[in-house]
């Protein structure tokens, strides 16, 4: 550090287009401050304000000789941030600082609008260290394909507006486009009026909803937002035959033999919203008349004659679906990698609930619901409305199956972010907060019974006492949680003790003989709670209540004063005689800071998006400090001596209640709303601080271990691009690290500083650490599975720890009533909750993957969980809604084609880099010379000789002649006798023809280049220069099959030398050959990677088109149609940073469909495992640009776009069905279809259903199998629609044909076209369907008006 020097300042402005010095921050002469260099820290305040001060970075270009040595030039903009110039040429305080007085402890990046793996997070990380970052900085990455803004830095405790990035800070990455799922427990406590006289529903949507959207827009986000209100109904029934039949199968039963059923009313889902306040009147909308309509849901569908159902009444909230509601958001998040959003990152659940956090739930349901949430890295955050309780929560409350009077208490705060939202509502005369409802009074029956079994749980009540009694309720407090006499202070130890049966008796609990055992006390049988918990009073079994924070551990407190001693034994509340799980401590939940639990892989997950507090350790800032002044900072943080910590992390221990683990909890903190989480949720930080000692790996985990050696991987010897190089052992090494990051592992680093000379266990060794041999290594954890990757010379040494005794797979069958947006009413459906195994990931084979980049071995394969967006290719249709007003005119098929043949040429031909092969004469390509491909509008060549020497000029088409020709359904009409070759010319004259550089066929190649061979051609051109240049040719069909004639008789080739390969028509490679030399066939492997590296797609299409669909509904015989076609998908490889703006290698592969009908939808689908998702989205938008051009529509889907498919993942996304009014069709007393053959009546029920769908400019989309259901699309892309199998009558007719409509959700602003609305669109198809205002019978009257008009006139 340096003193301080007195510089006159100036301002410049930093532009990326003008001089160099214009580029950086800071300017100055190098000899303005004594020391000054490039790396160095400046410091510059102002000498008058008291205001933040400026820390920038000296860079070389900072350094300028030709600057005064007084002047300091800075840019504008950090001026006017940091108020530094309150006049012109004003003096600043400059003055060098020591980096590590200005390192950050952590600093948040927010960012929107972007994917970001967590790869890629890693590696924004690396390139900022050593940066000086200042509040509200942009930092970019991957050239500026990534750019995020410095949101909040904190160093030394306080939160700081600028500070040094150091090897050490950690990076936490907050979302402003997240896929966000709200919930809203709609249970009996909603109807309730809370303190301040609000209805709980009031004070959540009114008040919680609003702050909460008004922040969203205040900080201009982006969510993608489904709001769900859920609800469990409990039937008054004591047994099964209770229930009406068609209800007994539907009906679940918990763990008190109460009958229930769950229910689910979806309000919004995935919208995306600039204002999201008028979503609070549809809310309030779907409030009135909820609870009536699902009291009497089954009351009001009962079949007629049928018995009524059993009474319902709502559950309270802690009896409520509440981890049902998480699982069914894990089914959703958990394969965020089917259907990958270019747009948005991260993953949120938030439930509202009007309780206060405790909840009963079931044991195995818990471990499966916490196992998957913390393996998945997704936030959950609870927000509670009601009034915060004096004792720990969230608090979840176990029932045993096996064990029906054993009840537990578990706090899970390392994986539920818990708020509470107060309104500011004030009483005039008080400044009093409650934190207790009141309960309302109970019986005299019940008061006398509860204090004959209680003798000293409650203080003395009379009959005649009155409220404002008088009574000293500290003393009796004091009586009851005092210390028993007969009871010795015991020390605890850190140890876990042997297994041993003990018993629990009436009046006190058995304990072991040995010093370390556990003081036990008199247990009751029932203790009052201070929260409105809801909870069903015990019917005098025996009850144990047991409160643990971790299945897996036993965990007890070291020695404490002598205050805390009881803490644990009265929270036993159990008179009956039980057995007592082993090795379980017992908690008080009022006083739980008495107890710390073990440092684990979980517990330490989330901690690093946490700040450091002034005492050094973790805290939450929405916990806030009351009158007592306590610091909420961690004053009294669990001690971990140094060698504890360095040597055997393991040992370290953390507070229980505290979701940092660091703060000691006190009924005195008031806990708020963490506002930040729920505007800008965090990602899953990308470094823990966690790892087992030597001791624990050898005891309690497997070892595995392999060898990568990337040197001896060569390149394949016929690289067909040219560019596909193999990865060095470092870039190897690297990804290997970036893949583990992007599945959910976490870097270990070190939470202490340790030295050179400590053991390397728990560090991440990075490659700025000099050693004598090369090496780097990196420890990686995911719950309880940690790796080591160690690069040591050439090779890189794996090792996987994997537990012993891992998890079991866990499956839950849940069936729930869920009731979407326009849905008529609410449906049965089904989802399975089940968990995953991180330990069955094949490591080894995608570690090989890396190395070979993908080789012929090494494939994608879906247990790998790689990346995959999908999306469909229609043609720019106008958004016809109604027959009698259409729009404007559908491009014909041939227009189609040839604009598809062209926009993938033109991607093919970029993802390669390929340039096409301009001829020596000025004749432009056929391709790239006319507006269309098509054949109608081409007129032919003619010349008095067999071969012309003048070359051909097609004459621009009429629209005369366009007309004619489609109505002839020929291709320019018949040639004459003067054509240029004959379907006799020999192979060496066709040869010649089409070598010829003036009048023959365009190539790409005329040598070998960029893979390719010589010669090397389109297929679709070969068509076109056959139509105009051999005679007789009328129709495509003629000259496709002459062009098969050429392949046969081996002049033409495919272009990867592939003798078997036909020729095919549309965008397909071949080459000519040279009868005399004959082909030279490639390898087998050559041929593969010519198919990876070029995409090639058959055209298949006739001419004349077949006739419209709603006239051939009333064709006597149905034309053959391949509308049950189903797709064929090929792979390719897919280079996925085609500009070379990645600073690493990155690759994909693309499935694509082989073949492209005009009249359907084509669909690929971009896979990867090494790829930026900036550049990814950047690919593709380029792709939507291009399509446009050509007159295509390019758009996401998902992976699965309609419901009931296999593989669906949404439990909550349900098809709205859209009936068509088939009796408005039908005449009185006559079938639908009377006059036609009934075995067609089917396939004309299916033709009416598509005719429909194609009125309102739906397309048709090919699936892999040719049964229903039947998927469309709309050419704009924002809703689907499936046909699936009709209902059919005795006599065939039939009776229900049923549209199902869905939106998809992928469509953003980037994607659509237009102001259109899919909820306009889907009213306008529901009323056409509907026959409003005769619509539907006008359209059946004229597709049989067409049908007749097209019928032949029989001859006279």
């Amino acid at each position: 550090m340096t003193a301080e020097v007195q510089l006159k300042l100036v301002v410049h402005q930093k532009l990326q287009q003008v001089r160099g010095d214009s580029k950086e921050e800071l300017i100055l002469h190098p000899a303005s401050i004594p020391g000054l260099e490039a790396g160095k820290v400046v410091e510059i305040s102002h000498p008058d304000l008291d205001f933040a001060r400026l820390l920038l970075l000296v860079s070389p270009g900072s350094l300028r000789d030709d600057q005064k040595c007084d002047i300091i030039s800075v840019e504008t903009t950090l001026v006017e941030t940091f108020h530094l110039r309150n006049q012109v040429w004003a003096h600043v305080s400059v003055r060098l600082v020591d980096p590590a007085d200005v390192a950050l402890d952590s600093v948040e990046l927010l960012f929107r609008d972007h994917y970001l793996n967590r790869s890629d997070m890693w590696r924004l990380k690396l390139s900022l260290v050593g940066k000086v970052l200042h509040h509200k900085k942009s930092v970019e990455f991957c050239s500026q394909t990534v750019r995020c803004q410095v949101f909040e830095m904190w160093s030394q405790g306080d939160r700081v507006a600028c500070g040094l990035v150091t090897p050490d800070t950690k990076v936490v990455f907050r979302s402003a486009t997240s896929m966000f799922h709200l919930y809203i427990q709609m249970s009996e406590e909603m109807w309730d009026f809370d303190v301040y006289g609000d209805l709980y529903f009031e004070k959540a949507v009114n008040g919680f909803l609003s702050d909460l959207f008004n922040n969203w827009k205040r900080n201009n986000t982006n969510h993608e937002v489904t709001i769900t209100l859920f609800s469990r109904l409990f039937y008054k029934a004591s047994s099964i035959n209770e229930f009406p039949e068609y209800m007994q199968e539907n009906v679940q039963q918990d763990f008190r033999n109460m009958f229930y059923e769950d229910f689910y009313r979806v309000a919004v889902q995935n919208e995306r919203y600039d204002d999201w306040t008028p979503v609070l009147s549809t809310i309030r909308h779907q409030f009135m008349g909820y609870r009536e309509s699902l009291l009497n849901f089954h009351r009001d569908r009962a079949p007629p004659g049928a018995p009524p159902p059993p009474r319902a009444v709502l559950s309270s909230a802690a009896q409520g679906n509440f981890l049902e509601v998480l699982n069914i958001s894990m089914n959703v998040f958990e394969k965020h990698y089917l259907h990958r959003s270019l747009e948005r990152t991260g993953q949120m659940c938030v439930v509202v609930s009007p309780g206060v956090g405790v909840y009963q739930v079931e044991r195995e349901l818990n471990n499966l619901t916490k196992q998957r949430i913390i393996d998945y890295g997704v936030g959950i955050d609870l927000v509670c409305v009601g009034e915060q309780p004096l004792h720990a929560v969230p608090l979840l409350r176990f029932h045993n199956k096996g064990l029906a009077e054993t009840q537990d208490y578990y706090l899970p705060h390392t994986w539920i972010n818990l708020s509470f939202y107060s309104s500011n509502k004030r009483v005039g005369y008080s400044e009093f907060v409650p934190r207790i409802k009141v309960p309302p009074g109970a019986p005299k029956t019940a008061v006398s019974r509860v204090q004959s079994v209680i003798p000293r749980g409650r203080p003395p009540t009379s009959e005649h006492a009155i409220p404002s009694s008088v009574y000293d309720y500290d003393a009796h407090d004091a009586e009851v949680f005092k210390k028993p006499d007969t009871f010795k202070q015991s020390t605890m130890t850190l140890q876990r003790l042997p297994q041993r049966k003990r018993t629990v008796t009436t009046s006190q609990v058995k304990t072991s003989r040995r010093a370390d055992s556990v003081v036990s006390s008199p247990i009751h049988e029932q203790v009052y709670s201070s929260s409105a918990s809801g909870f069903v009073t015990p019917d005098g079994s025996a009850n144990v209540r047991r409160l643990s924070f971790d299945d897996s551990d036993v965990n007890r407190s070291p020695p404490r004063p002598a205050t805390s001693a009881v803490s644990a034994c009265d929270l036993s509340l159990s008179r009956g005689t039980g057995t007592h799980r082993p090795g379980r401590a017992l908690f008080n939940p009022f006083d739980p800071s008495n107890i710390v639990v073990k440092h684990t892989s979980n517990r330490r997950r989330w901690t690093h998006i946490f700040p450091k507090g002034p005492k050094g350790v973790l805290f939450q800032q929405h916990h806030y400090a009351n009158a007592r002044g306590l610091d909420v900072g961690g004053k009294d943080a669990p001690r971990v001596s140094s060698d504890q910590a360095m040597g055997s992390p393991s040992l370290s221990f953390l507070w229980g209640a505290s979701s940092t683990g660091e703060q000691e909890w006190s009924a005195h903190i008031t806990t708020g709303v963490d506002w930040k989480s729920l505007t800008t949720p965090a990602c899953l930080p990308i470094t823990t601080d966690y790892f087992p000692d030597e001791r624990s790996l050898q005891k309690d985990y497997f070892l595995f271990e392999y060898s990568i050696l990337p040197d001896d991987v060569g390149g394949c010897a016929e690289d067909v691009g040219g560019a596909h190089r193999q990865l060095t052992t470092r870039e190897v090494f690297t990804e290997m690290v970036s893949q583990r990051l992007c599945q959910g592992f976490q870097l270990v680093v070190p939470s202490v500083k340790v030295t050179a000379a400590a053991p390397a266990v728990g560090r991440a060794v990075f490659a700025q650490r000099a050693v004598q041999e090369q090496r780097e290594e990196y420890l990686l954890s995911i719950g309880r599975i940690f790796h080591r990757v160690l690069l040591c010379g050439s090779a890189i040494n794996v090792t996987h720890y994997r537990p012993r005794h891992p998890y079991p797979v866990k499956r839950h069958r849940y069936r729930y009533r869920a009731q979407c947006h326009h849905h008529p009413s609410y449906v049965l459906c089904q989802a399975e909750l089940s968990t995953d195994r991180p330990e069955s990931y094949n490591w080894n084979f995608l570690d090989n993957y890396v190395c070979t980049k993908g080789g012929v071995d090494f494939q994608l394969t879906p247990s790998l969980k790689y990346w995959r967006c999908r999306f469909l290719l229609v043609p720019s249709l106008p958004a016809c809604r109604d027959p009698s007003h259409p729009a404007g005119a559908a491009p014909d098929h041939r227009t189609v084609v040839d604009n598809f043949i062209k926009f993938i040429s033109a991607v093919t031909f970029a993802l390669n880099r390929f340039k096409r092969h301009q001829p020596t004469t000025a004749r432009p390509q056929i391709r790239e010379r006319l507006p269309s491909n098509r054949m109608d509008q081409r007129s032919r060549a003619r010349s008095g000789s067999s071969v012309s020497k003048a070359g051909i000029r097609p004459a621009v088409p009429t629209a005369s002649n366009s007309a004619e020709d489609v109505s002839t359904g020929t291709c320019g009409g018949p040639p004459s006798s003067g054509t240029l070759l004959t379907r006799t010319a020999p192979p060496t004259e066709v040869s010649e023809a089409l070598r010829s550089p003036d009048t023959g066929l365009p190539f790409l190649t005329r040598c070998v280049h960029g893979g390719l061979p010589e010669f090397t051609f389109i297929a679709a051109d070969l068509v076109q220069w056959v139509y105009q240049h051999v005679a007789g040719l009328s129709s495509e069909a003629e000259a496709v099959a002459y062009c098969k004639e050429l392949w046969n008789a081996g002049l033409i080739l495919h272009a990867s030398r592939d003798a078997k390969k036909p020729f095919m028509n549309g965008f397909c490679l071949f080459c000519l050959t040279s009868p005399a030399d004959g082909p030279q066939l490639s390898s087998a492997a050559h041929q593969e990677q010519f198919s990876d590296y070029w995409l090639e797609v058959e055209s298949q299409f006739s001419w004349p088109p077949p006739a419209p669909v709603g006239s051939r509904l009333f064709s006597p015989a149905l034309p053959p149609d391949d509308a049950h076609g189903v797709s064929e998908m090929r792979r390719g490889a897919l280079s996925l940073d085609v500009s070379s703006k990645s600073d690493r290698a990155e690759w994909g592969e693309i499935s694509y469909e082989s073949s492209f009908r005009p009249d359907r939808a084509y669909q690929f689908c971009i896979n990867w495992l090494v790829g930026t998702g900036s550049l990814i989205s950047d690919l593709v938008v380029g792709w939507q640009r291009r399509a446009h051009n050509f007159g295509l529509r390019l758009f996401p889907v998902p992976a699965v776009m309609c419901p009931g498919d296999q593989g669906d993942i949404d439990p909550l996304r349900i098809a709205v069905p859209v009936p068509i009014a088939l009796d408005q069709l039908r005449r009185p007393g006559r079938p639908l279809f009377d006059g036609f053959d009934p075995a067609t009546w089917p396939e004309r029920l299916l033709l009416l259903q598509t005719a429909i769908l194609e009125q309102f400019s739906f397309v048709r989309v090919r699936g892999p199998r040719p049964e229903p259901p039947y998927q469309f699309v709309h050419s704009h892309g924002h809703c689907f629609v499936q046909i699936l199998e009709p209902e059919f009558g005795e006599d065939g007719d039939p009776v229900k044909a049923d549209l199902q409509w869905l939106n998809n959700s992928l469509m953003s602003r980037r994607w659509r076209v237009g102001d259109d609305s899919a909820d306009r669109l889907m009213a306008e198809l529901t009323a056409f369907c509907r026959n409003d205002d005769d619509r539907l019978v006008l359209f059946w009257r004229q597709a049989h008006t067409e049908a007749l008009l097209q019928q032949p006139t029989p001859p006279p």
